[in-house]
């Protein structure tokens, strides 16, 4: 008789390399956007099958994006899919898409990756600011209010079967978004729970990361997403593709 060990699943990415974060266009005109992340987990991902891994919208997850390009992405709720075939653990992924938006605005849009019938991947968030300007131009599909009809279906509670859209188990909790509040001296705490979430912070204006010693880790610009993670006695933080601990 055999005793096999099965590893409990850990899907954990880190990102790597990101194009430019900020895309300015036209309405009507088109851009692509690529993401690469790092496999950090012990698990596969692959482009193709039934656990097939996409670069999601989410804030909420399974959301329905005002950017979707309905002759380029997946689907209404995927955005992308891996761009090679597998990749292994400690191995890096590409994520690439395209958007055409046909009205003028500022969406600030983030995704993450997700592997379909098995959960959203920690550690995986990327966010896009689409700067549109210029004359609006007419679309057979109203986005404005599928997103509408969708936010409504996600938030009415009930008890029967939901059916839109279907989602995906989640292997943790949603992240926070906490803005920081300004005090008399300029320094405000974040609390790091024990768990394997990320906590993350953001704010309206630059601010500082500090460690140690009062030692300055980083500083941070405006909307700029801080993740925050505790891992046995240390704290880690990744600005971008910047990591470190404290």
């Amino acid at each position: 008789r055999y005793i096999i060990d099965v590893p409990r699943p850990k899907l954990r990415a880190q990102m790597v390399k990101q194009s430019s974060r900020v895309v300015n266009l036209n309405p009507g005109e088109e851009a692509e956007v690529e993401v690469k992340f790092k496999n950090i987990g012990n698990v596969i991902w692959r482009n193709k099958g039934m656990n097939v891994i996409h670069l999601a919208p989410t804030r909420p997850r399974d959301r329905l994006s005002k950017l979707y390009y309905e002759d380029i992405w997946e689907n209404k709720y995927r955005a992308a899919t891996l761009v090679e075939k597998v990749i292994k653990p400690g191995e890096i992924g590409t994520f690439r898409f395209k958007v055409k938006p046909n009205r003028k605005g500022v969406y600030s849009e983030y995704f993450q990756l997700v592997i379909e019938h098995v959960g959203w991947i920690d550690g995986s968030f990327v966010r896009w600011d689409f700067r549109v300007f210029g004359k609006s131009v007419d679309s057979s599909i109203d986005l404005e209010q599928d997103s509408r009809q969708n936010v409504i279906t996600r938030t009415i509670p009930t008890s029967t079967t939901i059916t839109e859209p279907t989602t995906t188990p989640a292997s943790e909790s949603e992240p926070k978004v906490y803005t920081p509040v300004s005090s008399s001296d300029g320094l405000f705490r974040v609390r790091i729970s024990y768990s394997d979430d990320y906590s993350e912070i953001t704010a309206d204006k630059l601010f500082q990361v500090i460690g140690d010693g009062n030692k300055v880790l980083f500083e941070v610009g405006p909307d700029t997403p801080v993740s925050i993670r505790r891992m046995s006695n240390n704290i880690h933080i990744q600005v971008g593709e910047r990591v470190k601990s404290s």
